[in-house]
């Protein structure tokens, strides 16, 4: 079952997820619109794990890139399945509880979401914030009303199982994604020039 919290952020998640698909993408190359689809599912996955960041650090709602257990918000996860590993170790070194909107101006960044088919408005719409929890061993997992009466947790978050492979649960049968996104790339290229 899960927590209010985790509740919250799986609400949005699909809620985002509906925006997502809802969109008419048909001006992207195909390529792109692959790509995009892919990760459409890959955030269904995600939602669907229910493995989320906790914020550890801010007493009010907050988003979190990666948390003190190496929990990937959405975004970091998805960025992370097309190979921007090293874009998602830098945000969350330098800028870990930055939202997607304070990354704006990341050229990195805007590259990575460009050849996935993502504007910055669907980016930061997929990224929630999270509730702030203190870590001790108690039961009650429900969403703070407050910082002042933010429940403890139990335990750490196991980051998500295969993250470092295209679509972390999907079989092996999908064409590989860094093959599929170096496609949207030069796809994108053009499409841009």
């Amino acid at each position: 079952m899960l927590s209010r919290e985790d509740a919250r952020i799986e609400k949005h998640i699909r809620w985002a997820e509906e925006r997502l698909r809802a969109r008419d993408a048909s001006h992207l190359p195909l390529a792109v619109r692959h790509v995009r689809d892919r990760l459409i599912e890959a955030l269904a996955e995600y939602r669907r794990a229910g493995r989320f960041p906790r914020n550890h650090v801010r007493g009010a709602l907050t988003p979190v890139f990666i948390d003190e257990h190496g929990t990937r918000c959405a975004m970091a996860h998805l960025l992370e399945l097309v190979g921007a590993h090293s874009l998602v170790a830098r945000v969350a070194s330098t800028n870990n509880l930055a939202s997607i909107h304070e990354l704006a101006s990341d050229p990195e960044l805007l590259m990575w979401l460009a050849a996935m088919g993502l504007t910055i408005d669907e980016a930061a719409s997929i990224q929630p914030s999270y509730g702030w929890y203190k870590q001790a061993h108690l039961a009650d997992t429900a969403a703070p009303a407050s910082p002042d009466a933010a429940p403890e947790i139990v335990g750490a978050t196991e980051p998500l199982p295969g993250r470092s492979c295209a679509f972390g649960h999907a079989t092996d049968a999908l064409v590989p994604l860094t093959l599929v996104f170096g496609a949207a790339v030069l796809a994108q290229r053009r499409w841009l020039h």
